[in-house]
């Protein structure tokens, strides 16, 4: 059975967007013309989009062939400053894989000097080096470990590596637990499922329950035209209910994450306009800012480079920007991570449909 959460107050919750309510309500204002636009509340940065594995179901594959590059060093190491001047609350590292990038280390650190949160998506294979795990247990406050299955030989498999590599992860996983300090930062397995990898999903949170992880994520990919079998539904769901009755206690939970997806496991778009963007943006490897996470490559939510940081500045909240968001189509964009913040703004800001006044 596919329910959500049996804890709800979790990381992975969508409706946690209405904690910035006052936030969603500023964008309906800017976009109706009667405010200023506040800034993002957090954005996303890809250090280099270049990855040392190769997933075929990559949201940033194409980008990344079309225009492999990284940010250059000094561009990086500025933004942790200028992003907390400006207000930001919190940064996401993703890529590519965001631990290749030879400024890694000095990043996470200039981050906690000036107190900016951070969160890092990451496949694992960086963590074998000490002074990425120190970097990381200092100045993060979760890592995502995109590992997707519990045997050697299907990782090989599906991302087209080495053996060695599931095995320096899972050494580089129990090297992070056992030096960290009061279960920080949190740390999270993840994984996709489609055919390769539902037929695993037993022994993955058996496996993070070993590694004494904080928690495992099972959730659908997006990727064009794919199809999830009934079978492989059902399936998954029974192997997921039978992982929460054997390792789930106080200490370790099993997050399985649908709510953006309909009954057959495909994208839903349930509002008309994208509201939510105007609360994030994405700083890319290729040194241009995009506007949403899902859209990198995109020039038409492009506002260019990135650098001197000044030209961001300017651009956000401007008429140019508000033009951007109002011709984007949201049935058109190939995957929505923003859509339940979309769906409150037209369902519980905008119309009102909770009736909020009433509790």
């Amino acid at each position: 059975m596919w329910k959500e959460w049996l804890y709800q107050y979790n990381e992975f919750n969508g409706l946690k967007i209405l904690i910035h309510s006052d936030r969603l309500r500023n964008v309906v204002n800017w976009l109706n013309g009667n405010e200023a636009l506040l800034p993002p509340i957090s954005v996303t940065i890809d250090p280099t989009n270049l990855c040392n594995i190769d997933c075929f179901w990559c949201k940033n594959r194409k980008f990344a062939e079309k225009a492999p590059r990284s940010i250059a060093d000094s561009q990086l190491l500025g933004l942790p400053d200028m992003l907390s001047k400006w207000g930001v609350l919190s940064i996401v590292l993703s890529g590519g894989e965001p631990l290749l990038h030879p400024k890694i280390v000095d990043f996470l650190e200039k981050s906690a000097e000036v107190g900016i949160r951070v969160g890092i998506k990451t496949n694992g294979i960086g963590l074998a080096s000490s002074n990425i795990r120190h970097a990381i247990i200092e100045s993060t406050d979760w890592v995502g470990i995109s590992l997707d299955v519990a045997s050697k030989q299907t990782y090989c498999k599906l991302k087209k590596s080495k053996l060695s590599d599931f095995d320096n992860i899972i050494e580089g996983i129990l090297k992070l637990v056992a030096e960290r300090n009061n279960k920080s930062p949190k740390i999270v397995l993840k994984s996709l499922l489609h055919h390769l990898t539902y037929n695993e999903m037993y022994d993955f949170a058996e496996l993070g329950k070993k590694l004494n992880v904080d928690a495992v994520h099972f959730r659908p990919m997006y990727y064009d035209k794919y199809k999830y079998h009934i079978g492989v539904r059902k399936t998954a769901a029974y192997h997921l209910r039978e992982a929460r009755k054997s390792f789930e206690d106080d200490n370790f939970k099993i997050y399985g994450v649908v709510h953006k997806f309909d009954q057959s496991w495909e994208k839903i778009i349930r509002f008309n306009k994208c509201y939510a963007s105007a609360l994030t943006g994405v700083f890319a490897a290729d040194g241009k800012f995009y506007l949403c996470p899902d859209r990198r490559g995109d020039e038409q939510l492009s506002f260019g480079k990135f650098y001197p940081y000044n030209k961001i500045l300017e651009k956000w909240g401007s008429d140019e920007h508000k033009e951007m968001m109002k011709m984007i189509q949201p049935q058109t964009c190939p995957r929505c991570s923003l859509c339940t913040a979309n769906e409150l703004v037209e369902k519980c800001i905008i119309s009102d449909e909770m009736f909020y006044r009433f509790i």
